[in-house]
């Protein structure tokens, strides 16, 4: 078995149609399904339902599937081992994070990182949380900022962030009346003053968005979502031109530029948290590079800059 065959079974796979695979892999259509027939010739079996749309895994495919993934982390885990002891320091990390944090931390990490791996390609993959837990667990990705567990799966989680979540409301909103905690000078509202007005979230998929909702069932509210979108940025200038409220981090004010017409307020009642870890494979091959980036990461989420 080499390591193309095993690239063109999973991407058939993964795309459930041959000419989209086709597509993904820069060859032709016709060149694919020979290569996979050719496969499924030498292994006695057939990989893929042909008959259905799209295209499924028969049982011998499943297994197949399943074993490439891990064939290949075992190839790229050697390799990057290889790498290290004969210190060639070149290669390619790919690094999962969600385009929001991204924007912070990779130009900050990225400069930082080339300093001591000049020759070293960092590859990045955007997406969510979810998507960002599936890349690291079927061998897309390398390393992710994630903030969702996965306590089922073998990985590694190191926890870099414990995130207060806070209420963005246009300024000024006659309806609340906050109290004032002297926490970092932000006043304190309980949402249930808000259960009618509408809101401004972002898509379900999302990790903010999942812990938005438990904080609304644990205050009791259904709330009026009159818009929801992938972008925490667009949900705040929205907020800023009076059309809803919405739901943010603590750090994103610390971190990024956001909207000046816009109150912020710390939800009373509970301890609203969202952390983030730093997250890899259990049996993944930290090569010095892969420890560099983690240890670079960490020191972000350690010591943010100071605008």
């Amino acid at each position: 078995m080499n390591s193309k065959k095993l690239i063109y079974v999973l991407t058939v796979a993964e795309e459930r149609s041959f000419s989209k695979a086709a597509k993904k892999l820069y060859i032709a259509q016709p060149s694919l399904s020979q290569r996979i027939h050719s496969v499924e010739e030498e292994i006695g079996a057939k990989l893929f339902d042909r008959s259905t749309v799209p295209l499924t895994l028969t049982y011998a495919g499943e297994r197949y599937v399943a074993a490439a993934k891990e064939l290949l982390n075992i190839e790229k885990n050697l390799q990057l081992e290889l790498d290290d002891i004969g210190e060639n320091k070149q290669g390619r990390i790919t690094l999962g994070i969600s385009s929001l944090w991204g924007q912070w931390i990779l130009p900050i990490v990225f400069p930082e990182f080339k300093k001591k791996f000049p020759n070293m390609e960092l590859e990045i993959f955007e997406g969510t949380f979810e998507k960002l837990n599936i890349s690291l667990m079927e061998g897309k990705t390398d390393l992710i900022v994630s903030s969702q567990l996965e306590p089922q799966q073998p990985l590694i989680y190191i926890h870099v962030l414990e995130d207060e979540l806070l209420l963005a409301s246009p300024s000024p909103v006659s309806i609340i009346h906050p109290t004032y905690s002297g926490v970092n000078s932000l006043p304190t509202i309980n949402l249930q003053k808000l259960s009618t007005q509408d809101f401004i979230l972002l898509t379900p998929e999302q990790g903010l968005r999942k812990t938005t909702d438990q904080i609304f069932k644990w205050y009791g509210i259904h709330p009026n979502i009159i818009l929801e979108t992938k972008n925490i940025q667009t949900a705040l200038k929205l907020t800023s031109k009076g059309i809803g409220h919405t739901i943010i981090l603590e750090s994103n004010i610390k971190y990024f530029n956001l909207e000046n017409d816009v109150d912020y307020y710390r939800l009373d009642g509970g301890n609203f948290k969202h952390k983030m870890y730093i997250c890899y494979r259990k049996n993944a091959y930290l090569s010095k590079a892969l420890l560099e980036l983690i240890n670079i990461i960490n020191q972000v989420f350690s010591n943010p800059p100071i605008e």
